[in-house]
């Protein structure tokens, strides 16, 4: 493989290697206490139903069995609003069979059962239950900084400081773990880590990290050209496709007490669903092209098409276009650093989250801890990086900050129009009752009609809350930031790591 062997860096004095040591414990201690302050602030109220259906999924097991997790949606459960100070029952509608893999069973089932210790009740959203579903995600936080630490410290004491201080504070790990209580890190830190062990062609370990990843997260599936690109880089190809024969053993056995209950529902709704039904609309609060596309057509339908082709399919295409590119682009450019896997993964999961469809706000994380490693051996990619942490910090916490959304319309739309055609079709029953005049009928305006009119008093209503002035802003801050990550990123720099410059 052309990767350099990223192994060990020159002999320090003892002094410098201690004091390196307490400045990562420093920062290490930093990020964990904001992190336990971010578990305990109370969610708002956009924040409390993802953490619902974690616990709803994990109280289905503790009520019908470890492997019932596919069978069925949750049962309603109660959660606790720090707005009302009370406990109230979920909606029906706010609750979804589990549409994650099987690893995710692993770390939902301890959960609920130590809730349940604590909390007969099993009420989501309240301090307990936040903290006993955190405590992975930011476990996992830490791994996730110590692998960008593990990246980056061949390159010398300074940029990995750099890389692990960066990956320990960055606002959206913090948000996303812990306070919204998203489980994106159980997926990141095993990928991190998996090349970190690629680089050192230990594929037996990453492969069982690919394989941790795919079991816990839809997601884990964009590691996969990373595994085609090493296939072409690594001399002795038996060992990658070994590597990647381990990651699927790991997922199947995860899934098999649930193979064994109730066949591939799983796959099916773990993976299948989820990248071919699950989320028809252009984006799901993420600031990427199709979020501009929604900002000019008001319209965040995943099926309407551009030239008969669907604006779901266009993402792909576009996706594909831009990874092919940039491939090329990297591959003119492999024997610069930091390493080309780091850069591949980087560019890799930043084009996966700016030119698909159907991604989450969340999913911004993704391509941070690669794009901070390179920012931090390359300190000129900061020009990129910098700003779309900034970018993704205001993105995660959208949900809280914007009054009235550009997607608002689109989930409305259609109760608002059905709505109106049943008071149309009332009054029309009045007018043959002889309680309406033909003429008082023929005024009214037709449910289309209607329905216009309340568009055009929504986009007043809109523009006078000033959420399309910061909707536009902070998408032409991401798309600007990510085109200025790619310039730095792709073509790396002329770093070595000390062992391996010229003596």
């Amino acid at each position: 493989m052309t990767e350099p062997n990223l192994v060990g860096t020159q002999d320090r004095p003892a002094a410098r290697r201690a004091g390196f040591r307490w400045v990562i414990l420093g920062f290490l201690g930093l990020g964990t206490a904001c992190r336990l302050y971010a578990v305990l602030l109370p969610p708002t109220a956009p924040m409390l139903w993802d953490h619902h259906e974690y616990v709803s999924w994990g109280r289905l097991m503790d009520q019908s069995g470890f492997t019932a997790l596919y069978d069925d949606t949750p049962p309603l459960g109660q959660m606790w609003s720090p707005m009302r100070q009370a406990r109230f029952p979920a909606r029906p509608d706010t609750l979804h069979y589990c549409n994650y893999p099987p690893g995710i069973a692993y770390v939902l089932y301890p959960k609920i059962r130590l809730l349940a210790l604590v909390d007969p009740t099993e009420a989501s959203n309240t301090p307990t239950a936040r903290l006993i579903f955190a405590a992975l995600p930011l476990a996992c936080d830490i791994l996730l900084a110590f692998g960008c630490l593990a990246l980056v410290r061949p390159y010398g004491h300074k940029p990995a400081i750099v890389a692990f201080a960066a990956a320990i504070l960055a606002p959206p790990f913090i948000i996303d773990s812990c306070h919204w209580g998203q489980t994106d890190s159980m997926t990141l830190a095993p990928a991190v880590w998996m090349v970190w062990a690629m680089l050192r062609q230990r594929w037996m370990t990453a492969g069982i990290l690919w394989g941790a990843a795919l079991a816990l997260k839809t997601q884990g599936i964009l590691l996969t050209p990373l595994w085609l690109l090493a296939f072409v880089l690594e001399p002795r190809r038996a060992r990658g496709v070994a590597g990647g024969g381990a990651a699927i053993l790991v997922l199947l056995a995860a899934a098999l007490p649930f193979t064994l209950h109730s066949g591939l529902q799983w796959f099916i709704r773990g993976f299948w669903n989820n990248l071919t039904e699950f989320y028809q609309q252009t984006t799901l609060l993420a600031f990427n092209i199709w979020y501009a596309d929604l900002l000019v057509c008001e319209n965040n339908d995943a099926t309407l098409t551009w030239f008969g082709v669907s604006k779901d399919t266009w993402g792909k295409v576009f996706l594909l276009i831009g990874l092919a590119i940039t491939t090329g682009l990297l591959w003119r450019r492999r024997q610069r650093h930091p390493a080309l896997m780091v850069r591949f993964a980087a560019v890799l999961l930043l084009l996966a989250v700016m030119l698909p469809t159907r991604v989450h706000e969340r999913y911004i994380v993704l391509p941070l801890p690669f794009l901070i490693c390179v920012a931090a051996v390359c300190p000129r990619a900061w020009w990129g990086v910098a700003p779309l942490l900034l970018a993704a910090t205001c993105q995660i916490t959208a949900p809280d900050w914007l009054t009235m959304r550009a997607t608002q319309w689109y989930y409305v739309e259609h109760r608002i129009l059905a709505d109106l055609e049943e008071q149309y079709a009332a009054l029309h029953a009045e007018m043959e009752r002889g309680n309406l005049t033909p003429e008082q009928f023929a005024a009214l305006p037709t449910p289309r009609e209607q329905l216009a009119i309340d568009h055009e008093n929504h986009r007043i209503q809109r523009w006078a809350t000033g959420d399309p002035i910061r909707e536009w802003a902070l998408t032409l801050l991401s798309l600007a930031s990510t085109l200025v990550c790619l310039v730095f990123v792709i073509p790396g720099c002329r770093a070595r790591p000390p062992s391996a410059q010229p003596q």
